[in-house]
């Protein structure tokens, strides 16, 4: 398929930061404030390695420069390298209290994200997920581009993983990463333990990028078809108004679709859901077509969703790119009048429903500094 997920010249709004260290339900610190970020006192973060992982990329420090470590080690708040993180009884587990925080020498983090695979290359703001959530939310992420190796201990340090466009990226479409058995093995124990797996699609048109995500759900009732869907805008909507996105819509009501009420979404994959609990079902492109799904597993939870374009900035705070420097979104002239991304689209509320769900094994809360989140 040709999928040309280019975007019209466009301005990327990078979403405002929070500074200083943000408290969760533990009560301790679970915000390592100086991820993402640009505001003063951060400091450069040094390299760290972990034993066992491969190489892995964390998010940028509070003077915006990359800390990049051996297996994706956590920065503390001043900006350190701490070690592998690990709960105070040892490895992290589902319990009734729920799954621990993880702790060393520099505190404790409760609400620990995993990024594992290459960042879309379509929509600019493609890292803005990650930055977003590492100064807004209670949430630190660590993002590894290169491939680690999944085992008890890597997974353990996380308690909510979202897979990726699981390649060598740009560079190399068709060098895609390859999993082993024990890999899935490792990575199926970790969701029945109490972990939250979120899954993306849609990064290329090449359909072997669904290759290895499906060996990765290979353990549970989901997988990605290897179609092309969302790729025409209806007649009667403005897509270029948001990047082209196609809305999908309606939601079911529940864990996902609570307070959602369309996603913008270009040339993803459908989902085959087995005995999943089906979120979005549309009857375009040419039939029955399932755009997302989630599933309990064990104590944990999955959640796939059809595309990527959820990553990237535009999609939750619009794209003011008009003609002649016009704003199109608060030009009354215009078709995009009051038709921005933010005003159409509810993007942080579906990464707050999506992660929340993914995660609800933890103990600590995940929560968001946005006012337009409607909280569970």
């Amino acid at each position: 398929m040709a999928q040309n997920e280019l975007r019209a010249t466009q301005t990327v709004m990078l979403v405002p930061l929070v500074l200083g260290i943000a408290a969760t339900a533990c009560g301790v610190s679970a915000k390592q404030s100086d991820f993402n970020g640009t505001g003063a006192g951060g400091s450069s973060g040094a390299a760290g390695t972990n034993s066992g992982n491969s190489s892995g990329t964390v998010g940028t420090t509070g003077s915006g420069s990359v800390a990049t470590s051996g297996s994706g080690s956590f920065l503390t708040s001043s900006g350190s390298t701490g070690s592998s993180p690990t709960d105070g009884g040892g490895t992290a587990s589902a319990s009734d209290s729920g799954r621990l925080p993880r702790c060393t020498d520099a505190g404790c983090t409760c609400f620990n994200v995993a990024s594992i695979g290459h960042l879309g290359s379509y929509g600019n703001g493609s890292t803005e997920l990650i930055n977003w959530l590492n100064t807004e939310s209670s949430a630190t992420v660590a993002l590894y581009q290169t491939k680690p190796t999944l085992t008890d201990a890597f997974l353990d340090q996380y308690d909510v993983i979202i897979l990726q466009w699981l390649s060598d990226g740009t560079g190399g479409r068709d060098a895609y990463w390859q999993f082993s058995p024990t890999e899935v093995q490792a990575l199926a124990g970790w969701v029945q333990r109490g972990g939250g797996l979120i899954t993306l699609s849609g990064y290329e048109p090449a359909t072997g990028e669904v290759g290895p995500l499906n060996t990765l759900l290979s353990f549970s009732d989901i997988s990605y078809n290897t179609d092309d869907i969302l790729g025409t805008c209806p007649a009667s909507l403005s897509c270029s108004c948001w990047g082209n996105t196609v809305p999908v819509g309606p939601w079911t009501p529940g864990p996902i679709g609570d307070n959602v009420t369309q996603i913008g979404a270009y040339h993803g994959r459908s989902i085959n859901p087995g005995q999943a609990t089906i979120d979005a079902l549309g009857a375009g492109d040419g039939g029955s077509v399932v755009y997302a799904a989630h599933e309990t597993v064990g104590a944990g939870h999955i959640f796939a969703w059809c595309d990527e374009w959820v990553t990237y900035t535009s999609q939750w705070l619009g794209v003011p790119a008009g003609d002649g420097g016009t704003d199109p979104y608060t030009d009354p002239t215009n078709a995009c009048y009051q038709q921005s991304a933010s005003q159409v689209f509810q993007v942080p509320q579906f990464w707050y429903n999506a992660i929340s769900y993914a995660a609800q094994a933890t103990s600590c809360s995940f929560t968001i500094n946005n006012t337009s989140i409607i909280p569970r």
